[in-house]
This record gives C-alpha cells, sequence and structure tokens, in this order.
C-alpha cells in the first residue's frame, strides 16, 4: 500500500508539472501573440500616416514643352487638339478600373489648362515642376473634355523644348468636386500676317474661349480698336456661334498697325467683351502687324501753272551790253524767278524794248502774257 501511495503522488506531481509548463507556454504564446499584433497595428498606422502625408501619385510623366506662335499670344505645353503640340511620356492612368487619359496640358494668357477624358472621383493635386495647382481651386473652362480644369498660370514660364515633371495626386479622404464656377473667357489671334504693305486689306482669326454676347457690327466697329486701319468686316466662322471671327483690315496708312482687344471694361459698356452671364474677358489682346515694302507712291505729273511775263516798268535806260544775249535769260526765266529789268541799278542789265520782251517772252514760255503798264 505504501508503495501504491508513492507512485500515485509522483503520478501527481508529474502531472501538476506539466499542467504548469503548459500554462506557461500558453501564456508566452498569448505574449508574443500580442506583440505581434500590436506591431501589425503600430506598422498599419505608420503605413496610412506616410501614405496620407506622401501619397502615391495615381499619375506622373515628363511633359516636352512646346509652343504654338501660329497664336498670339503662343500657347505651350503639351495639345493633343489641333496641332499636336508638346510631349508626354506617359498619357494614360488606371483609377477604380477606370481608364483616364490626359489631352492637355497648356498655358495660354495668363491661364493653365488641364484637359482629361473624364473626370476624376476625387479632388486632387496637379503638380508641375515645384507648382502645385489644387481641383478644388480651378474653375470650369469652355471646353470638350469630361474633365476641365483652369487656374491661373501664375508663375509658369515655359520656353519650347524645356522638360518639366507632371504629376496628379488624389487627396485622400477627399470626396467628388462640387459644382466649379466657369472660367472668365480668354481672347487670342490666329494668322497674323508677318507685315503688311500700307495698302492691300489684311485677314486674320480673333478666338474667343466662350460664347461671346456679340453682333458683328459691334465687335467690327466698337470692340476692336484699330489704329492706321479700319475694321471692314467682322464674320462667323461658323453660323451661330461667336467664338471664332474673321476680321478683315484696311491700313489707312504707311505705318504699323496696332489692336486692342480690352478686358477691363464693364459689361454695360458698348464695347465690352462679356458672356451672356456676365463674366468679362480675363486678358487684354494686344498685337500688331508691322509696315514693310510700303509701295512707293508715283510721282504725280506736275499740272505747268501759266506764267505772266513782267511787266514793263518805266525806268531810266541803261547802255547796252552788246555781250549779253537777251534770249537766253528769258528762257531760264519762270515761276518763282526774279522779274526781268531794265533798269540801271542792275549791272549790264538789257535795255528795256516792248516788242523784244513781249516776243522773247511768249517764245519761252508759251501762253505767258505780257502785262502791259499803265500810261
Amino acid at each position: 500500500m505504501r508503495i501504491t501511495g508513492i507512485a500515485i503522488e509522483k503520478a501527481h506531481r508529474t502531472l501538476s508539472n506539466r499542467f504548469t509548463f503548459r500554462l506557461i507556454l500558453l501564456a508566452l504564446t498569448c505574449l508574443v501573440l500580442l506583440a505581434c499584433l500590436g506591431a501589425l497595428l503600430f506598422t498599419g498606422k505608420l503605413a496610412s500616416a506616410q501614405s496620407a502625408e506622401d501619397p502615391q501619385a495615381a499619375w506622373s510623366a515628363t511633359l516636352t514643352v512646346g509652343s504654338n506662335t501660329a497664336y498670339v499670344p503662343a500657347i505651350t505645353g503639351y495639345s493633343t487638339w489641333g496641332d499636336d503640340m508638346g510631349a508626354l511620356s506617359s498619357q494614360s492612368f488606371s483609377l477604380d478600373e477606370r481608364s483616364y487619359r490626359v489631352l492637355t496640358v497648356l498655358t495660354l494668357a495668363g491661364g493653365l489648362y488641364l484637359n482629361i477624358s473624364r473626370e476624376l472621383p476625387k479632388d486632387f493635386t496637379l503638380a508641375i515642376g515645384d507648382q502645385e495647382f489644387v481641383a478644388s481651386d480651378s474653375l470650369k473652362p469652355f471646353t470638350v473634355a469630361a474633365g476641365r480644369y483652369w487656374w491661373e498660370a501664375g508663375d509658369l514660364d515655359w520656353k519650347s523644348s524645356d522638360t518639366v515633371e507632371v504629376s496628379i495626386t488624389l487627396v485622400e479622404g477627399s470626396d467628388a468636386l462640387p459644382e466649379r464656377r466657369a472660367a472668365r473667357p480668354l481672347a487670342y489671334a490666329k494668322n497674323l500676317p508677318e507685315d503688311h504693305n500700307g495698302a492691300d486689306p489684311i485677314t486674320l482669326q480673333l478666338y474667343l474661349t466662350d460664347q461671346i454676347r456679340m453682333s458683328y457690327k459691334r465687335l467690327r466697329d466698337q470692340v476692336l480698336d484699330v489704329t492706321n486701319a479700319s475694321v471692314t468686316k467682322a464674320r462667323r466662322r461658323t453660323k451661330g456661334s461667336n467664338r471664332i471671327w474673321d476680321i478683315t483690315v484696311q491700313p489707312n496708312s504707311p505705318d504699323h498697325i496696332h489692336f486692342y482687344l480690352l478686358a477691363d471694361r464693364q459689361c454695360s459698356h458698348q464695347a465690352a467683351v462679356c458672356t451672356k452671364d456676365g463674366r468679362k474677358l480675363y486678358n487684354d489682346l494686344k498685337f500688331r502687324v508691322t509696315v514693310s515694302n510700303a509701295p512707293t507712291p508715283a510721282t504725280p505729273t506736275p499740272t505747268p501753272t501759266p506764267w505772266r511775263c513782267p511787266p514793263p516798268t518805266k525806268t531810266r535806260q541803261g547802255p547796252l551790253d552788246s555781250r549779253l544775249d537777251p534770249a537766253p535769260a528769258l528762257r531760264s526765266a519762270g515761276p518763282g524767278s526774279a522779274p526781268l529789268t531794265n533798269s540801271v541799278d542792275a549791272p549790264n542789265a538789257t535795255p528795256y524794248n516792248a516788242e523784244w520782251t513781249k516776243t522773247h517772252c511768249q517764245h519761252a514760255f508759251p501762253g505767258a502774257s505780257l502785262k502791259e503798264s499803265p500810261e
């Protein structure tokens, strides 16, 4: 019995030790799991914080600046519309399984245009070099793109062939943009002649980036200020649209022609450029066409003015100088010449002889008349 009790006691002790060991092992395992879970949570929070501070760009590319100098002012940047300009190393990107394509990143008349094939689902930041433009601060320009954004260009000063890094980064936690105000219209010109000759009419195109409240007569007669020429015609390029106009100008002097379309006029002014909802023109448009190869005016043929022979004078006769030939003297006389004289005060003067004077004067100047002095 004693032996049996000792065996039972030893077995109980062994079981107790094993149970305690297992409890300790379990506790250690739990501690390890808790530590790992804490580390994961901390890492996730840190990653989220870092992502909020420096989120990954939805799109990035290198822009090679192009310039279209056919317009005044020149358009610079990148565009796939009309005349292709500049280049992007990447034009397309995807968000939430939807594809997007960048159509333009360009500057015109002090404004920056970003056009995308779709409107982005959240607020975003467009970075150009070290400058940033936030979508919620943008205005909505009059373009055909679904995603269209306009900002004042600020200090952007691009030159053709420059390269600059561009990117679009979504603002974390933001929603889709609310309805934005429409941008003010801009004005620019195209197809300006390099020069003019001071006589022939010239034609150019006037572009406006929005529909303007305008008649062709008001544009022709009141809105465009032109020096050294007259606007003779303003014709819409497209019927019913006031965005593109063909302007014909007739020079009226052999001098440079200056054009002015001013933005600081109130919409109530007869020469103002405004949309129907009262948005004034954003930029002053000023340019000139220089004069060159002006035609040389034809030399007019002078109309001969009848010249009256000098009247005979009653003066004392002087001695005849036989060395003088009176005919050449008469032939050299003419309008503005000193009167012929037989005064003794003139040295070697030809003696007065009325018949001789009349005959030779009329021979030298046909049609001249001799005014006789009264007796």
